[in-house]
């Protein structure tokens, strides 16, 4: 099976954007002092799997690094796809600095290690069955990253079994799953690994930030959250200027925006700060509207690649940064990819498969038996004038049976072309179900594609994860979002 790829405008496609530049984003230096905690806690967590990043590590240690950084949930097996498009778009704008300024610039995915949702990183798609990871446990509210590895093995062996990957591919997962159960590795762990696996090779760094030492940096971040002089005004003001603008804020806004998070503890919301002023910065979370912050007081971000949700909230934050003192990265859309078989290589919207379908049972009678139904149609026309002439002749009071004998022929004529397409569906049932099969490739329990879908699941059509990742990368506008379409060709 042979796949051609094709960039191309995706603005018709709903919650995809042409969008590139969210924010413009300011000069940014890093901190020595910050610089030097960071690249320690990146080698410490490197260290403790014993994987080697030296080439990207040494090239933070540079007076002059910068980075590119885009972060995800720990979705169970890399999830949908647009963990990997985010990612893939980080290497990419990371690369094309690198070349454009001469410095060193690192790609980097901070892992969402503290989110506390596991039903929604807990499911990966194989190619038509979804797979659950059933949690053993009482886990409810738990950071993910914290868990043990307890049922992974049993559901990962049943996805590869059905997605049916590239050998390498599966032994990748295989290898580093073993490789973690091993050495009873957390999940957070295993995703690192796993990340470090598929993306190492290309510079990817992957961090930690749930690590102490770096939530060290952060303790007067933390702390004016639990003094009354935290983000929540600024925020709010932003939001109302947004709402001014026609534009729906996206995140809620919280008065305390962090979460307890101390061990063997769920994450809970921080309601009275007066119980935590006392509390280690380890043991405090940031939430969603504070991690950008965090984030970009660790690093000297020229970049960030958010998904359009993201961006969303991301605008909520104008006031915030300014408020802080913290220099706001440039903001850049991920790219957008889809997967087409040939039936709608020319296709530029999410389809509708029962719309697809009743499309092609319409042309099939049409296309196949345009004469006969020409000539119905025009013998059906011609005895409608012919009685309306004989009723205006014999008596005009004969119209009104006219039009009932009219109506009556134009309606025999509607029922029979309903029963002639419902000949057609069985008569074309196979053709029906392989539109049908197509379409749910692309849309799958009402979500698009890269929603749902897994990377190396769909990766099986060109030979394995590596070739789309390596496809994905080659672009000549690094700087512009890849809008790529991947098309089965017979």
């Amino acid at each position: 099976m042979n796949w051609t790829c094709k960039k191309e405008s995706l603005d018709s496609w709903p919650g995809f954007s042409n969008k590139t530049l969210v924010y413009p984003g300011e000069e940014k230096v890093w901190d020595k002092e910050t610089q030097a905690i960071v690249i320690r806690a990146i080698q410490k967590q490197y260290s403790e799997l014993d994987l080697d990043a030296s080439e990207a590590i040494n090239s933070l240690n540079s007076t002059t690094a910068t980075t590119v950084t885009t972060g995800h949930q720990l979705q169970l097996l890399g999830g949908p796809a647009f963990l990997h498009y985010k990612t893939i778009a980080t290497i990419r704008k990371a690369r094309a600095l690198e070349a454009e300024h001469g410095t060193p610039v690192v790609p980097v995915f901070w892992m969402a290690t503290e989110d506390h949702d596991f039903a929604e990183i807990s499911w990966v798609w194989g190619r038509e069955q979804k797979f659950i990871w059933d949690y053993p446990s009482e886990i409810e509210k738990l950071p993910v990253g914290v868990l043990p590895l307890t049922g992974l093995r049993e559901v990962a062996k049943a996805w590869l079994a059905e997605a049916d990957l590239n050998s390498s591919d599966s032994s990748t997962i295989l290898d580093c799953l073993t490789e973690s159960e091993n050495r009873k590795e957390t999940y957070a762990q295993f995703f690192h690994r796993l990340m470090h696996a598929w993306y190492g090779d290309a510079g990817l760094i992957v961090i930690d930030a749930a690590a102490p030492e770096l939530k060290a940096v952060a303790a007067d971040l933390f702390a004016a959250e639990l003094n009354s002089q935290g983000i929540a005004p600024a925020v709010s003001s932003a939001s109302e200027k947004l709402k001014s603008q026609g534009i729906k804020p996206q995140a809620h806004i919280r008065d305390i925006n962090l979460f307890d998070i101390s061990p063997n503890s769920p994450r809970l919301g921080i309601v009275d700060s007066s119980a935590h002023l006392n509390t280690p910065p380890e043991h405090l979370s940031p939430g969603v509207l504070l991690r950008p912050l965090y984030q970009e007081l660790l690093l000297p971000n020229r970049i960030v690649v958010l998904g359009p949700g993201e961006a969303a909230y991301w605008q909520q934050l104008d006031e915030a940064f300014a408020q802080k003192g913290i220099v706001r990265p440039e903001l850049h859309m991920r790219d957008h990819v889809v997967w087409l078989n040939s039936q709608f290589a020319e296709l530029t919207e999410w389809p509708n498969a029962e719309a697809l379908k009743s499309t092609f049972v319409d042309s099939h009678i049409y296309d196949l038996y345009s004469e006969q139904i020409s000539a119905v149609e025009s013998a059906l026309s011609s005895a409608s004038d012919a009685m309306s002439s004989l009723a205006n002749d014999l008596d005009k009071s004969l119209d009104g049976a006219r039009g009932a004998a009219d109506a009556g022929m134009q309606k025999a004529w509607g029922a029979f072309l309903k029963k002639a397409k419902r000949a057609v569906r069985r008569s074309e049932s196979a053709a029906l179900l392989k539109i049908e099969s197509a379409a749910r490739e692309l849309v799958r329990d009402g979500a698009p594609q890269d929603r749902w879908a897994n990377l190396h699941v769909l990766s099986r059509r060109v030979g394995g994860f590596v070739n789309s990742r390596e496809k994905l990368l080659e672009t000549h506008d690094s700087l512009e979002p890849v809008k790529i379409v991947f098309v089965e060709s017979d």
